[in-house]
């Protein structure tokens, strides 16, 4: 998911759960996640440890983006 990166110095913005922004990032361009739910249940079980705000906040965050897929 980081490339060659050994670590990670800019996640980008933290949902919770150790979920980030590079995280969904990733899964949109190369797993194809779309929505929340996506990510929250049916590629991982993150969220049991999300609240219902911060699952709000994300699903607003990938509802406004554009698809972004990768090349």
């Amino acid at each position: 998911m980081l490339g060659s990166a050994q670590k990670i110095e800019n996640p980008g913005r933290l949902f919770g759960a150790d979920l980030c922004e590079a995280e969904i990032e990733y899964l949109v361009q190369y797993e194809w996640a779309r929505h929340a739910q996506d990510e929250l249940w049916r590629r991982s079980r993150k969220g049991l440890n999300l609240s219902a705000g911060q699952a709000a906040a994300l699903d607003e965050y990938m509802a406004a983006a554009p698809v972004r897929m990768a090349g």
